[in-house]
């Protein structure tokens, strides 16, 4: 039995430019941070039966991977030729759809049980290679490059991505008394809506006009967060998160719902918060708010508006096999 883990992720800046209808015209750069919530996926060869189960959110038994519904685990197996005789089951920290890449987290963790199972020992680079492939090339989904990088690596990372979609990763290091101020102003709060990434970002590429504007003030954000990341300024990194949603909000009509804005606004202008977000896609999943120190007021308000806050820090492994039993 092997079993894998991937780290699922928080955008801290650049988002959207990993996007092929963005970088493949102007590059992307896309800085990304893994968080110790995780995705675990185990497989096992079956000696008895040559049937293949797949357990998700639902249980699929079936003849061969090509019959299978869940499209990436179809791809995968095919992919290494396992195409029968196998168990696949995944559990996850928090829940699928809600902006933390968790569809990319699946595949990176399910690659890596099926290059542990073959042989075929593959670096972190190739690993989110093939899931990029899979999700954007075969699956022709709308999907982005930083899900499958971020949850490959691990840690606080900077990907830059050339107009061929060549990535390239560049780690940011923090120290542990840093991530820890960092992370406890970024909270975190599941706003209990739940959306399909590929819708959202459907919708924000339609008009390219205004994708490809507005995506530019972002990735020069972007540069901007990162710049506030290294030198430590953290409440600068906060007033930008504000400017980086205005610019957002205007990409797509799924961004926002009028909940989130409303406790956004009452948040902002009572001045308890420098700046948010919607981490993801946007249309739902978890809100993050940056705020110096009004801790307890900004948790309390978020509570008595039905958002569970979720605590986090940062995974600094990336995908990783915690148990090999060939």
């Amino acid at each position: 039995m092997i079993l894998s883990r991937s780290p699922f992720r928080i955008t801290l800046g650049g988002g959207g430019t990993d996007l092929p209808a963005f970088y493949e015209k102007h590059g992307g750069s896309i800085t990304s941070m893994a968080i110790d919530k995780y995705i675990y996926v185990s497989l096992k060869k079956n000696l008895l039966d040559n049937n293949i189960r797949l357990q998700y959110l639902k249980t699929e038994y079936v003849e061969s991977a090509h019959e299978l519904q869940h499209s990436r685990a179809r791809e995968a197996l095919k992919h290494f030729g396992i195409t029968n005789g196998c168990e696949v089951a995944s559990m996850a920290d928090l829940p699928a759809k809600s902006g933390l890449g968790s569809s990319g987290s699946y595949l990176v963790a399910l690659i890596n049980c099926l290059q542990e199972l073959t042989g075929k020992k593959l670096s972190k680079q190739q690993i989110a290679d093939l899931a990029c492939h899979i999700e954007m090339d075969v699956l022709n989904e709308p999907v982005g490059k930083q899900d499958q990088f971020i949850a490959s690596y691990g840690g606080i990372q900077t990907f830059t991505i050339d107009k061929s979609g060549l990535v390239s990763a560049d780690r940011i290091d923090m120290a542990d008394e840093d991530i820890k101020e960092f992370t406890n102003r970024c909270r975190i709060y599941f706003t209990g809506f739940q959306r399909d990434a590929s819708t959202v970002l459907k919708s924000q590429t339609k008009n390219k006009t205004n994708f490809e504007e507005k995506m530019l003030k972002i990735m020069d954000l972007g540069y901007k967060f990162t710049d506030a990341l290294q030198s430590k300024q953290y409440d600068r990194y906060g007033q930008l998160l504000d400017v980086h949603w205005q610019y957002k909000k205007m990409l797509s009509n799924k961004m926002t719902n009028q909940k989130i804005d409303n406790i956004y606004s009452f948040l902002k202008d009572e001045k308890l918060i420098l700046g948010g977000k919607i981490i993801g896609a946007g249309g739902g999943g978890f809100l993050l708010v940056y705020t110096p120190h009004h801790f307890e007021k900004v948790d309390a308000y978020a509570k008595e508006n039905g958002l569970a806050r979720y605590k986090y820090s940062l995974d600094k492994d990336g995908v990783k096999t915690m148990v090999l039993e060939k």
